[in-house]
């Protein structure tokens, strides 16, 4: 019998935007005021001068969610075709990142729209994308129509604009080893310093949520709860280093295990050490 693994792929993909955010999070420079989830788009990082609007593509598997006709890159395009539509202002201050924990082949459609970089490359994938509308299965039909919509300068706008990432590690979002803000820590304290901020960053988005705040977490209140949490980390590390008390030791074998007797002295009104 088969088994419809939709909704859990589903779920893992909400997963995956948690663990994105986080590792967004923890990567934030002074230019990040503050970082949502489900927001403008999967992940949305809002800096001083402009916003990252980031698509997020798991996959359970090696290998890559977005192939050249698959759901996953046509509707990311469609979404972001549609923001410009509304507000074509957006081009100038907007990034547009799509990440996935899969792998994109070299000479895939994804990978030469990252490469697009300058003008004739990029008119080249506008020009690719526009010929390849007309023969798109019907479940796409919908989201070429949008692109077709587009101006030929808007069509090239956005995709110089877009920047592409393969092999984010589903567990993290990314490498933790390169998050500078764990450096000290060895590998399983960076994961257990990873997976309490995530948790943190979970509950906040549902409080804010749930009070009817949009759903962003300032940078300044992640650091906060972070310093928080290495304070707490490093006063377990030294408590880890101290010897534990023996249990076993015979109380009156005192002298033998560094310690002294004290009896009260009701004439001076104070403890005096006892005289073998």
């Amino acid at each position: 019998m088969s088994t419809d693994h939709s909704a859990s792929s589903q779920a893992l993909g909400y997963v995956y935007q948690f663990d994105r955010a986080t590792y967004r999070l923890f990567q934030s420079g002074v230019d990040v005021v503050e970082i949502g989830v489900e927001d403008i788009d999967d992940v949305s990082v809002h800096l001083d001068n402009g916003v990252i609007l980031e698509q997020d593509k798991s996959t359970v598997n090696s290998g890559s969610p977005l192939s050249d006709r698959s759901v996953a890159l046509w509707k990311t395009l469609h979404i972001w075709a549609e923001m410009i539509l509304d507000a074509p202002s957006i081009i100038d201050t907007t990034e547009f990142h799509l990440a996935t924990n899969g792998s994109l082949s070299a000479k895939c459609l994804a990978r030469r729209i990252d490469r697009a970089t300058d003008k004739d490359s990029t008119k080249a994938i506008c020009t690719e994308l526009k010929d390849m509308i007309p023969t798109l299965r019907e479940d796409l039909i919908p989201f070429g129509k949008t692109l077709s919509i587009l101006s030929d300068e808007q069509l090239c706008n956005l995709i110089i604009k877009i920047s592409v990432f393969d092999k984010l590690s589903a567990k993290f979002g990314g490498n933790i080893e390169e998050l500078q803000a764990l450096r000290v820590f060895e590998l399983g304290m960076k994961v257990g310093l990873f997976d309490q901020m995530n948790g943190w960053v979970k509950r906040k988005i549902r409080e804010l949520v749930e009070t009817g705040k949009q759903p962003r977490i300032t940078r300044s209140d992640f650091d906060k709860e972070l310093q928080g949490l290495f304070r707490k980390v490093t006063v377990a590390r030294l408590s880890a280093i101290i010897e534990p008390f023996d249990m076993d030791v015979d109380i009156s074998q005192y002298e033998s295990h560094g310690f002294v007797k004290l009896e009260f002295d009701s004439n001076a009104l104070k403890f005096v050490t006892v005289k073998l």
